[in-house]
């Protein structure tokens, strides 16, 4: 020999190790036994139940199959930013804001609305290295920025899933669904303000202020954004430069977010109306009226608006006059936004139940029970119907039978809506986590904390997710 130390390798839990190292981790795991995977297990899951009967005739609610269900890991929570904004509901109003946020939140509705370009440069931007995405685990700051990070990799490896790409601090909670079209990113924000993010890099490209919070996700048809503000208002602003087009004054906070079809805009409204209003003009052609308040975002399909209510209703309206087709009745309020496919109507109760309808009749197809309410709207991809509930589980239901596929535990109220890209499921939850599970079983893929409660459901996009929490923070994690 030449002298030279010579170390003999050998592999042992998923990794190179020294001979002697890898001999020690057998031994003591042939003497401890492995470990089960975290928090799988079958469980038969909640009993279904009849639904209330709507005024048509129903037909007998379908059980549930045995399925399996997967449990988020126990994490502890990240501290709260001590200077976050405390979060108000819609329909209370908001503090003003700190100095140099975006838009005042609570001035009477003005005739003529601001909007705040971002400057060329505008935010803190900052280069993080590896052994940081080791060492956090991915996780960012809980607390709010007070601008934009964008966090990249100098080494130029593969970005690890689950890890942030950038965040963006607003001055108010975000918590209406978050909406990635044409390399922007729109936040509605409590600060009263819609936000158009970059795509990539999280800078502000403009800022809409209104009158009152904005818990809307814009409709982006064309080189418009139409939104919702809770200053009792509608509006239609230009994608490029934020720039106004129209406004439409209605009798209540607007926290229903509209959907566009056939140049025209479907919007719900605090005052119990149902709005229809010409997407170029701003004119309206047609109102319908519920019995309560409508915060459920409508839906187009098969000549018929569908539409939840504080009423306890799922609605079916005539796209083309607002006249009543049919209305099926729950047991709760029906604030999760309706869902189709294959000529059923998906949408929640906070009775608890995921209810299927026939689109044209609003005769019952079958119904789903949980343990808690339902204001998650549900996601339909590959005949599964994906909803979250207040009972702090994520359910697969089999869109035509209505049985269990899998429930994903996670242990706190899921205000958020899932979203299916590709083949997961993202989802948040009031424990200020964003989970990305696997569609077909459930299993966790991973866990990012934001350190506050998230109401926004995320938005997926181009490899990346975006979410927004009641700290104000939009952020954008790797998929």
């Amino acid at each position: 020999m030449d002298g030279t130390d010579t170390t003999t390798l050998a592999f042992g839990r998923g990794a190179w190790l020294p001979a002697p190292v890898a001999a020690s981790v057998r031994r003591a795991e042939e003497a401890g036994g492995a470990a089960p995977p975290n928090g799988t297990a079958a469980d038969p899951g909640p009993r279904l139940a009849p639904g209330p009967a709507p005024a048509t005739g129903l037909a007998p609610a379908t059980g549930a199959a045995p399925a399996t269900e997967t449990v988020a890991a126990t994490e502890v929570p990240a501290p709260r930013d001590a200077g976050a904004p405390t979060p108000v509901p819609p329909g209370e109003t908001a503090p003003p804001p700190s100095p140099g946020t975006a838009a005042p939140s609570n001035p009477p509705p003005p005739t003529r609305r601001r909007v705040l370009v971002a400057l060329a440069g505008a935010g803190a931007v900052s280069a993080v290295g590896v052994g940081t995405y080791l060492l956090g685990r991915g996780d960012g700051d809980p607390g709010r920025s007070g601008g934009n990070d964008t966090l990249d990799d100098p080494s130029g490896g593969v970005p690890k899933p689950g890890t942030l790409a950038w965040k963006y601090g607003t001055g108010g909670p975000v918590a209406p669904a978050l909406l990635a079209a044409g390399g922007l990113v729109y936040a509605g924000s409590r600060d009263g303000s819609m936000y158009a993010l970059d795509a990539e890099t999280g800078k502000r490209r403009w800022a809409f202020g209104t009158g009152n919070g904005v818990y809307t996700c814009p409709a982006v048809v064309g080189e418009v954004a139409y939104f919702g503000s809770a200053d009792y208002h509608l509006y239609a602003v230009d994608v490029r430069s934020g720039e106004q087009r129209w406004q439409f004054s209605t009798g209540g906070e607007v926290n229903s977010s509209p959907v566009v079809a056939g140049g025209v805009v479907y919007v719900g409204c605090d005052d119990g109306r149902l709005y229809a209003v010409d997407a170029r003009s701003g004119d309206r052609k047609w109102t319908f009226t519920a019995g309560g308040r409508i915060r459920s975002s409508p839906l187009v399909a098969w000549n018929k608006v569908y539409v939840g209510s504080e009423d306890s209703r799922l609605h079916a309206v005539d796209v083309e006059t607002g006249q009543p087709r049919w209305s099926f009745r729950t047991g709760g309020d029906v604030k999760s936004s309706p869902a189709v496919a294959d000529q059923i109507v998906y949408a929640g109760s906070y009775d608890g139940n995921l209810y299927a309808v026939n689109c044209d009749t609003g005769e019952l197809r079958w119904t789903f029970e949980t343990r808690g309410g339902v204001g998650s709207s549900p996601a339909v991809s590959g005949g599964v119907v994906h909803v979250g509930s207040d009972d702090g589980r994520l359910y697969a239901v089999d869109a035509l039978t209505g049985r269990r596929k899998w429930t994903f535990t996670i242990g706190d109220v899921v205000y958020s809506s899932p979203t299916v890209l590709g083949d997961t499921v993202y989802v948040g939850s009031k424990n200020g986590n964003l989970y990305a599970v696997r569609a077909d079983t459930g299993r966790s893929i991973w866990t990012y904390r934001t350190g506050a409660d998230i109401r926004s459901s995320p938005a997926a996009a181009a490899g990346t997710v975006y979410v927004g929490n009641d700290s104000g923070t939009v952020y954008a994690v790797r998929a």
